[in-house]
C-alpha cells in the first residue's frame, strides 16, 4: 500500500494542503481480490500438480481450493504428475531364470526387459533291462511372445518391445506371462537286449502287448 496520510472513499475532507492556491495529489491505493483456485479434471494416467504460472517450470501459486490473490491479468496453467506403475513378467511353464518387476512412468515409454526364462524337459531312457544308444536327451522350448492372459489371448508383446501406459491406474501392476513355442522334437536312440526284440520306447515300463 501507499505511504502517507490514508482517506477512505468519498471522505469529507479539509485542509490538505497549506500551500497558497496549492495543489494536493490524491492517489489510489488497490487491494488486490483473492479467488478461490479451481480443481480441474486430470487427463487419464496423471495426478493433479498444481497451478503455476506456466504450462512447464514456472513458479507455483497454489493447489486447488487455495487462494489467490492478483492486480494485474494473468493465466496460470495447471500441471500434472504422471503415474507410477510397473510390469511383471510370469515364466508361465518355463524351467528356469527368473525376472524382477520393472518400474514404468504413465506417458512415457520403455524398451521391455529382455526375457530371462527358459523352457526345457529332459528325456531319460530305461532300455528296461537292455542297453540304449543314449542315456538321456533333451528338448528346448524357445520363447515366442509375452501376452497380457497366461492362455495366451489378449495383448500381445514381443521380446524387448517398446510399451507405454499399460495401465492408467495409480500405483498399477500388469503381469505378462510368457508365451512358448512347441518343444523341438528328439531323436531316439536304439535300443537291445540279447533275448528279445525292441519294439519301441513307451512311458509305461510295464507295457505288454
Amino acid at each position: 500500500g501507499g505511504t502517507g496520510t490514508h482517506l477512505a472513499d468519498k471522505a469529507s475532507v479539509t485542509d490538505l494542503t497549506s500551500a497558497n492556491n496549492g495543489t494536493a495529489n490524491l492517489y489510489a491505493q488497490w487491494t488486490a481480490k483473492s479467488v478461490t483456485l479451481p480443481t480441474p479434471t486430470a487427463p487419464t494416467g496423471y495426478a493433479f500438480a498444481g497451478w503455476y504460472t506456466a504450462a512447464e517450470g514456472g513458479t507455483k501459486v497454489g493447489d486447488a481450493g487455495a487462494d489467490y490473490a492478483t492486480l494485474s491479468n494473468i493465466t496460470l496453467y495447471a500441471q500434472w504428475t504422471p503415474y507410477n506403475y510397473s510390469v511383471s513378467f510370469n515364466g508361465n511353464g518355463s524351467t528356469s531364470g527368473s525376472m524382477s518387476d520393472q518400474p514404468f512412468k504413465y506417458g512415457t515409454a520403455q524398451t521391455l526387459t529382455p526375457n530371462a526364462y527358459s523352457r526345457s524337459v529332459t528325456v531319460k531312457y530305461d532300455a528296461n533291462d537292455g542297453t540304449a544308444g543314449a542315456a538321456s536327451g533333451s528338448s528346448v522350448s524357445e520363447f515366442d511372445k509375452w501376452t497380457t492372459e497366461q492362455n495366451g489371448s489378449g495383448t500381445s508383446y514381443s521380446d524387448k518391445q517398446s510399451v507405454s501406459n499399460l495401465t492408467a491406474n495409480k500405483d498399477g501392476k500388469v503381469t505378462l506371462y510368457a508365451q512358448w513355442k512347441p518343444f523341438a522334437a528328439v531323436t531316439l536312440p536304439a535300443a537291445a537286449r540279447k533275448d528279445a526284440i525292441f519294439y519301441g520306447w513307451y512311458s509305461d515300463p510295464n507295457f505288454a502287448d
